[in-house]
């Protein structure tokens, strides 16, 4: 959820939606936003938007394409995109600040990224002991 009435859904076809809630129609869903294939591979496939976090009116999404988009409930443009945030599927993300966030892939590696830094590289990277060799 954005806010009391809003929140945010991902699809498998790689898209991001904002909808609405209006209890005094009898519980009506309507959509007011659309980010459309924000994640895909570059053969032009679609690549599933496979997770999702909120802090405010801010979104980040992930997907199996590897990329991160952070998006505002107020802008139908991407606000920024990291195009290589990591070489296989991205399975989770959460805001741990306004101004950073946790990723994870799918072979269990965790990245800290700072927001705040223009370069597309994590602050940090955590890896299981065994796969440090």
């Amino acid at each position: 959820f954005v806010s009391k009435d809003c929140f945010v859904v991902s699809s498998s076809l790689g898209s991001v939606k904002l909808l609405a809630i209006n209890d005094s129609l009898g519980s009506d869903i309507r959509e007011l936003m659309s980010w459309d294939s924000i994640h895909g591979f570059s053969t032009g496939d679609t690549a599933s938007c496979t997770a999702l976090t909120t802090f405010n009116q801010d979104i980040a999404t992930v997907g199996e394409d590897g990329k991160i988009n952070l998006l505002t409930a107020q802008e139908k443009r991407p606000v920024r995109r990291i195009e290589n945030a990591d070489s296989c599927s991205l399975v989770c993300i959460d805001f741990l600040r306004h101004n950073e966030i946790l990723t994870s892939n799918n072979r269990g590696h965790m990245k800290l990224w700072d927001l705040r830094n223009d370069s597309d590289t994590p602050a940090t990277t955590f890896m299981l002991p065994d796969q440090l060799k």
